[in-house]
């Protein structure tokens, strides 16, 4: 079991736990299959990924939008983004983000979430994983 404070300890096979906090408040992301994932997330999600196919065909699947790496974009990681933004009036712009995640990070979001990122106003990402990997994204990459 993976715990992270002030969530209920879910176990690895029912889905993905992502959390920040904006002001002091937790905020916290889950994978679209979890039952937390609301009709709101659902559908902010959904606008992102057309908006991002449109503005990035290269990394973007346009041909089968529900594919890799678009998923991603349901993933908990960019649901904790999508909700943060909502909490903090539609943007991150200025924000420094400190994200801890219950799993490592796939490829599909590590593909995808600096896109995520830069449309809801660029903030500087970190994220956390069990493993103790840190990583950091701004401008659209990954930093080294």
């Amino acid at each position: 079991m993976v715990e992270l404070p002030g969530i209920e300890a879910i176990t690895v096979d029912q889905g993905t736990v992502a959390r920040t906090d904006v002001d002091g408040k937790a905020i916290y992301g889950v994978n679209s299959n979890a039952l937390t994932y609301v009709v709101g997330d659902r559908l902010d999600a959904m606008y992102l990924r057309d908006r991002m196919i449109d503005k990035y065909p290269d990394v973007m699947n346009t041909e089968n939008v529900g594919q890799m790496p678009n998923n991603a974009i349901f993933h908990a990681e960019a649901t904790v983004l999508l909700r943060a933004a909502r909490a903090d009036g539609g943007t991150l712009s200025g924000r420094n983000l400190h994200i801890r995640v219950d799993r490592k990070i796939c490829r599909d979001c590590r593909t995808v979430l600096p896109y995520v990122a830069m449309e809801l106003g660029n903030p500087v990402v970190t994220f956390a994983d069990p493993r103790g990997v840190v990583e950091t994204f701004h401008n659209g990459m990954w930093r080294k």
